[in-house]
């Protein structure tokens, strides 16, 4: 039988509660507290305990899941996880604006004719999407993202012929202490050259430039004592992906 959606105690067996909820065992349970503690029989005990280890639960102060203090503040309000994202959104802005900036000069847009290096891929294709979403400073620290959806000339019609490829950062671009700028078999494959550049103007989805979608999905499964410390401790997490000194006024001017 497929559930109806109805709830059913499983103390009382009627419908519209659950049992904690349920007024029956909330009964028992005062009934079970009237009882002298020489006359508790195991089931007044038993039901005394669940009462009275829900009552603790609820009365003790929850900790932070990010900085693990009992500060009276969630991971939602802690103060140094807002700290720690806001360091490495101001490193994405300004990544995503080098970038944006770097592909309006190669004139990379829906539309514009690429071919890429190497003899399986020397075949000319048009780029047919932009996946801006894959546009992560993260992600892009640790080799450059396909995020370009290209399919050759001679297969237009083919739904089936889809292709991935990239763009590598130029070496203009400034970097951080951890931006990696040596050559991979997966950059060298993927990398596009744009042959014939699109008129139409690039424009990014609305908000993308400052959307912190990207920079909290980095944090979800962090904890505050994996954020780099200045006494050189243990440092399990990169923070510095993009070299923000030479940033900050322009950051300023974004934000």
């Amino acid at each position: 039988m497929s559930w109806n959606g109805t709830v059913t105690c499983r103390v009382c067996h009627n419908t519209g509660h659950n049992r904690s909820g349920c007024p029956r065992r909330k009964e028992r349970y005062q009934e079970a507290l009237a009882k002298p503690e020489g006359e508790r029989e195991y089931y007044d005990v038993s039901i005394i305990g669940e009462f009275d280890r829900a009552t603790a639960r609820r009365s003790k102060p929850r900790a932070c899941s990010y900085c693990k203090r009992q500060a009276g503040h969630n991971r939602r309000k802690c103060p140094e996880l807002a700290e720690h994202t806001g360091y490495v959104q101001k490193q994405q802005v300004a990544f995503r604006k080098a970038f944006l900036e770097h592909i309006q000069g190669l004139g990379l847009n829906v539309g514009a004719l690429v071919r890429a290096p190497g003899s399986d891929n020397a075949r000319v294709h048009i780029v047919t999407d932009i996946r801006w979403d894959l546009v992560d400073i993260a992600k892009w620290s640790d080799g450059a993202t396909c995020f370009i959806g290209t399919r050759p000339i001679a297969q237009l019609a083919n739904p089936r012929s889809l292709e991935w490829a990239t763009v590598l950062p130029p070496e203009s671009w400034p970097v951080g202490v951890t931006w990696r700028k040596e050559n991979r078999y997966a950059d060298e494959r993927y990398m596009t050259e744009v042959i014939s550049s699109s008129r139409a103007t690039i424009e990014p989805p609305s908000g993308w430039l400052t959307n912190e979608g990207a920079t909290k999905r980095l944090f979800e499964d962090r904890e505050a004592w994996q954020w780099p410390r200045e006494d050189g401790g243990y440092s399990s997490y990169r923070c510095d992906y993009w070299d923000l000194e030479e940033k900050e006024q322009e950051l300023e001017k974004i934000a």
